[in-house]
């Protein structure tokens, strides 16, 4: 509305036309009068004049395009029919279907003849009405004065009842679909706000999916990273199970069952002084999903009913039962025994934590010490000082006792004794793997052996064809 009073307008009157430019003079909008145009001449001069008055209102209004001017027409108040309606304010949505109903209420003339168009210019809250200015016109007045305007070169783009007002006005008596309507992509105030919203628009659309994009990026490098440390810690696990399973395998073995010495130690203690093995058998059967070892004693003794609570006393062995009948010797007391048990699983010592020392250089090896040999002859000894000659002897060693005939004589050498082996117990590589130990008992320091010829002092000799006890 405000830029239809900013464009040129062209009155009708009765006699001709009235060119009008919009002028602002002292901060007040006035309207210029650039040229007029009589309609009574002829119908050529007409069109001449009115071309060039069209010229000159372009050159007044300073446009510097070639295109035709986009100009207002006013008609004259007698081809105009103008009234104020008041209206319930229910109607205000469909005003001009409302209007177009109550036509013949209004005017003369049927609808199809009329132009017309209506705008709410007071609204009553209290009585809920509206306040309408109307305006119609016919349609051949209005067509008649587009048609000379298009002729003299000028665009209309509205038709308003006169007299020219510089006072804005809704009103425009073309109807909607002849109105021009100008490119909205040629309207910077339309599409400018709408680009800035359209880039707003994408900005809220694409910051955050860039945002979480780059935070997809880092977690999965994080989560990459933490699967190679896990990958990694796995097959270090993997391997330290197999290791540990290689390193533990021989303890294992050695814990499972007691070992053949502690067996025979263990039974060598337990059994009676009238009892004989002669066979010993020990033997790993499979029974279900268990593999078991069994132990089987045959031999002679007096009682071998006994036996059986003798061995259940044992740590090592359980389930003690003869496997056949036993026999009576002829002649003697004795009977002979087949005697069957299951040895009992170890339990495996606890784990020892094998603290860690740090590695101390190495040490230079050291010389053994130079024995002499005892065929050498002895060193050439100096003459003894002055002082020397007057200390006192030594004192003779007394000799040693003749060896008895019966006894061997024992080498003697200037190598001094060799200690005991030592038998140094492994740490245990692995933490919470056993350590290597054993449960041999230590072996008790031997009495110095001393060969002897001829019988025993008892002279008897052990009976043939039957052990001792073993």
């Amino acid at each position: 509305m405000r830029r239809r009073m900013t464009r040129p307008v062209v009155e009708f009157g009765d006699a001709g036309a009235i060119f009008w430019r919009p002028q602002v003079v002292d901060t007040e909008l006035r309207l210029i009068e650039v040229a007029r145009v009589a309609l009574s001449s002829d119908a050529g001069e007409v069109a001449a004049t009115g071309r060039a008055a069209m010229n000159a209102l372009v050159t007044a209004t300073g446009s510097q395009t070639a295109a035709a001017p986009k100009v207002v027409i006013a008609l004259p108040p007698k081809q105009v029919m103008r009234k104020t309606l008041v209206l319930p304010a229910a109607v205000e949505e469909n005003l001009a279907q409302a209007l177009s109903y109550d036509l013949d209420r209004h005017t003369p003339f049927r609808p199809e003849q009329l132009y017309f168009d209506a705008a709410v210019i007071d609204r009553n809250p209290a009585a809920k009405t509206i306040g309408v200015d109307w305006v119609a016109a016919l349609k051949t007045a209005v067509d008649s004065a587009r048609r000379q305007v298009e002729d003299w070169g000028g665009i209309v783009v509205a038709v308003v009842p006169g007299p020219v007002r510089t006072r804005a006005t809704r009103l425009n008596l073309i109807p909607n679909e002849a109105r021009p309507h100008s490119a909205l992509w040629r309207r910077w105030q339309l599409w400018a706000p709408a680009a800035i919203l359209a880039v707003g628009v994408l900005a809220v659309l694409l910051v955050p999916l860039l945002q979480k994009r780059e935070f997809a990026i880092a977690l999965n490098k994080q989560t990459e990273s933490a699967r190679e440390q896990a990958e990694a810690s796995d097959a270090l696990r993997t391997q330290l199970e197999r290791q540990q399973g290689d390193y533990n395998y021989a303890l294992a073995r050695k814990y499972a069952y007691p070992g053949t010495i502690q067996i025979i130690d263990d039974i060598t203690r337990l059994l009676p002084d009238d009892t004989w093995i002669t066979q010993m058998e020990i033997r790993s059967t499979i029974r279900g999903k268990d593999n078991v070892r069994e132990l089987s004693l045959r031999g002679e003794s007096a009682n071998a009913g006994a036996l059986i609570s003798t061995l259940e006393d044992s740590r090592l062995v359980e389930q003690a039962a003869l496997q056949s009948p036993t026999t009576k010797l002829q002649p003697g007391p004795g009977e002979v025994f087949v005697l069957g048990s299951r040895l009992r699983t170890g339990t495996p010592p606890d784990p020892v934590p094998v603290p860690v020392i740090a590695a101390a250089a190495t040490p230079e090896p050291v010389a053994p010490p130079t024995v002499p040999s005892p065929e050498a002859a002895p060193a050439p000894v100096p003459e003894a000082a002055p002082a020397a000659a007057h200390a006192p002897a030594p004192a003779p060693v007394p000799a040693a006792p003749a060896a008895s005939a019966a006894t061997a004589p024992v080498p003697t050498s200037n190598v001094p004794p060799a200690a005991p082996p030592t038998v140094a117990t492994p740490p245990s590589a692995v933490p919470g793997v056993p350590a290597v130990t054993t449960d041999v008992p230590a072996a008790s320091p031997q009495k110095p052996f001393t060969p002897r010829f001829g019988p025993s002092p008892g002279g008897a000799a052990p009976p043939s064809g039957r052990s001792g006890r073993s």
